[in-house]
């Protein structure tokens, strides 16, 4: 964790798994999916809104960039921000 403020939002994701297909993978955020393009350089940043109750909204973001076997990347909101250091397996 980078960022939290104690909610259920920024409880530790230590089970992440993430597909990469056809320079593409989805990433659950919330009620939130995130759809991301990697570009051949193996760079991507995406983000979407999702909803924070009471009529509010809040942006998921993800940044980062694979290199090899390995995915290095940056993921959260204003709220509870995570990063992630991922090797293939």
């Amino acid at each position: 964790m980078v960022r939290g403020n104690n909610t259920a939002l920024c409880t530790a994701h230590n089970d992440l798994v993430i597909v990469v297909r056809n320079n593409h993978f989805r990433r659950r955020w919330v009620e939130a999916d995130l759809n991301v393009d990697v570009a051949g350089d193996g760079t991507f940043n995406s983000s979407t809104m999702y909803d924070l109750g009471r009529h509010r909204q809040g942006t998921v973001t993800i940044t980062g960039k694979i290199v090899g076997a390995s995915l290095e990347a940056d993921i959260g909101s204003d709220r509870c921000a995570f990063h992630m250091s991922l090797k293939k397996s």
